[in-house]
């Protein structure tokens, strides 16, 4: 397996938060997509504890079955959702037309009336020794164009007229010819998961629940639908990610495929253990906690706890095969033996760090909540309402300065400031919201203002730099 590219240090960049511009149900839920891995139907959301895993009908040795077992094994008190985009195909007793032909004892039979097999295991057509629906026949099969042909897992379509090998071989005489046939499996599953991906996209444009990260199967990784969908949420303030479990064997630095899902950074590439022990799924196990976003010292984990354990399976303690499968897959790791929390360093697809993303989604997310609870605290007691005025305004622009000072205490931000010079790459005005006036803001935005809604506040925010790795340099004369 190709070795995973050793994660960036985070790219310090100025960007520009305007106001509290982001989705009003951004969220932290995380989901997995099913591709027919449960007994449920598709298009049907459900949260998962660990008590109702059973209740999913999973396939056993699944890529769900496995995901849903590393996840609770490591948070055995967390929830989650699942999306199923498939349903799992459902057995049929096999029906038979006019024209079909059935092989018995070395005896050739050629079907006159629509029939059934007699059961799901039993093919032998129910009505097979009645005159009347089946008869015995020593003519070769013929198969127009456009007739289905499947053996050995392959499905072959004929697009010239064919005939059997003989009437007790159905074989197709042509079959490898690609003249006469051409091969449609690859079709029939590339529309498959492309009407999965369709139950994904969706869901995540128009689901009531806001799914702060998907963890995709891999057979999604080269479907152009899936990757239209990763690359649309773009956006710093997008607020959706999906991870997923690259192919074995891919080199991110070569595969073509991978090169489409660059500069977007909703795409989380997961690397599958190399690690023999571990689940061929590897993991992709957030490791979370409810305090995750209190940054006080009250938590006892690092502002930066949350990570992703990638290419490894998360045990109860970090055991020399899970530093063997960190070290392998390139991951930088905080961590003893002696403890079940394990910090890891990455990168996401257009080659930022964890960190980075974390420190600007912890930004926004304070910012949202900070806020919220301001006005849902005037809403209880109408004294203490942000009144529309310049006032009102003024007390939005203290908060959202007070919760950006608390960033740069705990280091989430290093600076922030109302203006930028992009000659010099520099923050002006550091320590300040940009902010529009009241009179100014009424009388260009007035239906906003009707509608209670303020977004005149903006920021330039440079976010945190942090050590990802420590390489000594000892020298031996």
């Amino acid at each position: 397996m190709a070795s995973r590219p050793n994660p960036l240090e985070p790219v310090i960049v100025n960007v520009s938060t305007l106001g509290v511009n982001v989705p009003a149900d951004y969220t932290r839920v995380f989901g997995i997509v099913s591709y027919g891995d449960t007994g449920l139907e598709a298009n049907t959301l459900k949260k998962v504890q660990r008590s109702t895993i059973s209740d999913l009908q999973l396939k056993e040795d699944s890529y769900t079955e496995a995901f849903l077992n590393s996840y609770f094994g490591n948070n055995a008190r967390g929830e989650l959702y699942i999306l199923e985009t498939k349903a799992q195909e459902q057995q049929t007793i096999k029906q038979y037309i006019v024209g079909d032909y059935f092989v018995k004892d070395a005896t050739a039979y050629k079907c006159l009336q629509n029939d059934t097999a007699t059961s799901l295991e039993d093919l032998t057509p129910t009505h097979l020794l009645e005159p009347s629906y089946w008869e015995e026949t020593a003519e070769n099969k013929d198969y127009a164009v456009d007739d289905l042909y499947t053996t050995n897992g392959k499905t072959y379509k004929c697009i010239q007229a064919d005939t059997s090998i003989s009437a007790t071989d159905l074989t197709p005489t042509n079959l490898t010819n690609t003249s006469y046939w051409t091969d449609i499996t690859a079709d029939i599953e590339s529309e498959a998961i492309s009407n999965a991906v369709k139950v994904l996209s969706d869901f995540v444009n128009t689901g009531k629940v806001r799914v702060y990260e998907w963890a995709c199967p891999t057979v999604f990784y080269d479907n152009e639908d899936f990757i239209n969908l990763v690359k649309s949420f773009a956006s710093i303030t997008a607020g959706q990610y999906f991870s997923i479990e690259l192919p074995s064997g891919t080199n991110p630095t070569s595969d073509p495929t991978f090169a489409l899902y660059t500069k977007s950074k909703s795409f989380i590439p997961v690397y599958p253990s190399s690690v023999s022990s571990e689940s061929v799924n590897g993991a992709i196990v957030a490791i979370k906690s409810g305090s995750l976003y209190d940054l006080t010292s009250n938590n006892p984990l690092s502002p930066l706890q949350w990570k992703y354990a990638v290419g490894i399976t998360p045990q109860d303690e970090l055991t020399n095969n899970l530093l063997d499968a960190l070290n392998q897959n390139g991951c930088n790791w905080v961590g003893t033996s002696l403890n079940n929390i394990c910090v890891l360093g990455g990168m996401v697809g257009d080659g930022k760090s964890w960190e980075y993303y974390f420190a600007l989604d912890t930004f926004i997310y304070q910012l949202i909540a900070g806020m919220g609870t301001r006005l849902i605290s005037g809403s209880n007691a109408p004294s203490t309402a942000i009144t529309f005025d310049q006032n009102g305004i003024d007390q939005v622009r203290d908060k959202l300065v007070a919760i950006s000072t608390n960033m740069v205490a705990l280091k989430v931000l290093l600076e922030f400031g109302s203006d930028y010079d992009a000659t010099n790459r520099l923050i002006l005005n550091v320590g300040e919201w940009n902010i529009v006036d009241y009179v100014t803001y009424k009388s260009t935005q007035n239906e906003d203002w009707t509608n209670g809604m303020y977004n005149g506040a903006s920021c330039y925010a440079n976010i945190g730099k942090f050590i990802l790795q420590v390489q000594p340099n000892i020298t031996i004369e």
